[in-house]
């Protein structure tokens, strides 16, 4: 299959999403962190996420995430938008945050880790579904016909180096022939955890720097400096990420489903 030909089964799957009523999904994320010569770091996050939505303005996205053989801090966080206002809450804080869109919200509220899911949230966004598409999966190959329970689905993937890792990453995407819709993702990075350290550290004092508000990238980027510490001199790192949906399109959803009152607003 051409590049033309994949380009074109991207634009079928961009207009599937952008032009539906409404949408719904349910899933899972998995994700795989490695460090080699320290097996001792290896964690294995989990988390179960939700989408609802009725074109224009009815939203919501859930996800509760917690990692098996830990102490986390309760990590059920959920963005809602009922009309013009999106607002975010999560159990860890508990303070809800009001944004003027959805974009802004998905922004602040998701971390890296849940990255994988909320690109469904965007492609509803019919402004943007197609560089969505673009950014995550331009660049993919087709590497054929797979099965994905029990639905035959285009399998699209590529590799590429990164150069400032020292390392490559590899990225694919499942989408059912039939409906055009993404069934699931996968994700793996193998990096020199030395030279990532250097450039999350780059990264962290660009934002400090900066008058935004950038205080949950910064966090997040200081967690993972300090999980790569632990693996010592000489190491590599290995991700591995893999996220599964199980969509309805042009569903009937009741308004109910996107009322949410945080438990801290409760009478």
């Amino acid at each position: 299959m051409t590049q033309e030909q994949v380009s074109e089964i991207l634009d079928h799957v961009a207009m599937t999403y952008a032009k539906c009523s409404s949408y719904r999904d349910s899933g899972e994320s998995t994700e795989l962190g490695e460090v080699k010569l320290s097996p001792e770091t290896r964690q294995t996050p989990f988390f179960k996420f939700s989408t609802a939505f009725v074109r224009p303005r009815q939203f919501r996205f859930e996800f509760n995430f917690e990692t098996p053989g830990q102490v986390q801090s309760p990590g059920y966080n959920v963005v809602w938008q009922l009309g013009d206002s999106t607002s975010t809450w999560s159990k860890g804080n508990n303070k809800r945050q009001t944004y003027p869109n959805r974009t802004s919200a998905l922004r602040h509220s998701l971390s890296e880790s849940t990255l994988s899911a909320h690109v469904l949230p965007h492609l509803l966004n019919r402004r943007k579904s197609r560089s969505v598409l673009e950014s995550h999966y331009g660049t993919t190959t087709y590497s054929g016909e797979h099965e994905f329970e029990g639905t035959a689905c285009h399998r699209l993937e590529h590799c590429v180096p990164i150069d400032c890792w020292s390392g490559t990453e590899r990225e694919l995407v499942y989408i059912e022939i039939s409906s055009h819709l993404i069934r699931k993702t996968g994700y793996e990075q193998v990096a020199d955890a030395e030279r990532m350290i250097d450039f999350f550290n780059a990264r962290i004092e660009t934002l400090e720097a900066s008058n935004n508000d950038t205080a949950w990238e910064v966090n997040t980027l200081k967690t993972s400096v300090m999980n790569l510490r632990r693996g010592g001199a000489g190491f590599q790192t290995v991700s591995n990420r893999t996220t599964i949906y199980r969509p309805q399109l042009n569903c009937e959803i009741e308004r109910e489903a996107f009322e949410f009152e945080p438990p801290s607003e409760a009478g």
